[in-house]
């Protein structure tokens, strides 16, 4: 933690790659879930209540990602989306997208959730 800390940088924690979608955690020992998007966009993932409460302070301007209802923080399901780097002027989508990792460590959104093939 302590070269995390020097070189101002998160260290991935175990499950995550440096550098893809997963948990990382700060020097002084704060966990944090990063969605990180095909464009290198860096998605702080936090609950509705967190995004209220910090949306005016600690997650000001942060591309944050929140999700709807109860699902687990890092599980694929729809998300609400607060200042994407790429929509100047306009903090949040109008309606929450489908979110979900590649199977590459990039999460990659979609209008609506994709129908899994039934086997015949």
């Amino acid at each position: 933690m302590r070269q995390a800390r020097d070189a101002g940088v998160m260290v991935a924690m175990k499950g995550t790659v440096q550098g893809r979608s997963g948990y990382y955690q700060d020097f002084d020992g704060e966990i944090y879930f990063f969605a990180i998007d095909k464009r290198g966009c860096w998605w702080q993932v936090v609950r509705a209540n967190t995004w209220r409460e910090e949306q005016d302070g600690a997650l000001e301007g942060v591309a944050a990602l929140v999700p709807v209802n109860d699902i687990k923080i890092g599980s694929e399901g729809y998300y609400e989306e607060y200042n994407d780097p790429e929509r100047v002027g306009k903090s949040r989508r109008k309606a929450p997208r489908w979110w979900a990792d590649d199977g590459n460590g990039y999460w990659v959104p979609s209008k609506k959730k994709k129908k899994k093939k039934e086997k015949s």
